[in-house]
């Protein structure tokens, strides 16, 4: 009997990746950092279980804060990415910092005002 279910499942249900661990999913600016931005990865695999011939009205949706201040530690949440399908949450996975961002010196920081004043570098 639960040979029949395993050939049933395997027969007819698949496991589709929409994301690997890892993968650059974006980019969030970062305010006071010693550098501005940081990239955006997930967390962990992004993926679901579909009927075969069932995937064609899967979407996925991606939500990033749009500006975070240092310092940013790697690992840090700074979003989501979830996959739809109908307009029903399937399952979703936290967006985080590749790396740390430091929280940039005074020097740094009067040096961008600057920048963004006048207009040179």
């Amino acid at each position: 009997e639960s040979m029949k279910l395993f050939n049933y499942g395997f027969a007819n249900f698949t496991y589709k990746e929409f994301a690997p661990a890892g993968q650059k999913q974006g980019v969030v600016q970062v305010s006071k950092g010693a550098e501005e931005e940081v990239n955006v990865i997930t967390e962990q695999n992004l993926g679901v279980t579909v009927q075969k011939g069932k995937d064609k009205n899967i979407w996925v949706e991606t939500k990033l804060n749009p500006d975070v201040e240092a310092p940013v530690k790697a690992g840090q949440k700074l979003g989501e990415i979830a996959l739809y399908r109908d307009n029903k949450l399937l399952t979703s996975v936290n967006l985080v910092a590749e790396k740390d961002v430091a929280k940039a010196g005074l020097g740094q920081q009067f040096k961008r005002t600057l920048e963004g004043v006048f207009g040179f570098n």
